[in-house]
């Protein structure tokens, strides 16, 4: 077995290893990819004839859609994290992107999930090292922005939380993509 770390955006960096690949893989961080379509190019140029690949992604990224809520004083943060893509998608969105990168499909499945979280701060807690704005914040803002983050889920009702326990439910949309290079 042998692995690679490359930049998939980048197609001077991906032609180096054309036709090299048997199976591409990725679990649950190509929604992190701003330029899908370039990406998914790319990944087809390094496959191999009959190479498969096999993508585990949300469709929703519910990091991202919280930015969406966010008052304007926090927005020139937001902006710093723009290489994040901020884009949702629909199954028939993401079907079109594989075959429009040369991807035959061999299977696709999404449907929502839900994950319960004992209380807020659990999720949030959970959302840290993913959260691209908490990382880039000076850490004198991180409580300000974690307690901004809860008015904002409560205005909006974004998240299910049950007013006796405090259990929140978080309801997210992956989507798994099997498809070959023929």
């Amino acid at each position: 077995m042998n692995f690679k770390v490359l930049d998939i955006e980048n197609a001077n960096d991906c032609s180096f290893h054309s036709d090299g690949f048997d199976k591409i893989f990725s679990l649950f961080c190509f929604h992190w990819v701003t330029n899908k379509l370039d990406a998914l190019i790319n990944m087809h140029l390094m496959l191999k004839s009959g190479g498969e690949i096999l993508i585990d992604f949300l469709l929703i990224n519910p990091v991202t859609e919280l930015y969406k809520f966010m008052d304007a004083g926090w927005k020139k943060y937001i902006d710093e994290v723009k290489q994040i893509s901020h884009t949702s998608y629909s199954q028939d969105e993401v079907k079109k992107m594989f075959i429009e990168a040369g991807f035959r499909i061999i299977s696709i499945e999404s449907n929502s999930r839900k994950y319960t979280f004992p209380d807020l701060s659990s999720l949030l807690n959970a959302m840290r090292p993913v959260d691209a704005l908490f990382n880039i914040l000076p850490p004198h803002l991180h409580d300000k922005y974690f307690m901004h983050i809860k008015d904002k889920i409560h205005e909006t009702q974004f998240l299910e939380i049950c007013p006796t326990t405090e259990k929140t439910l978080l309801t997210y949309y992956p989507i798994t993509v099997h498809a070959i290079k023929d």
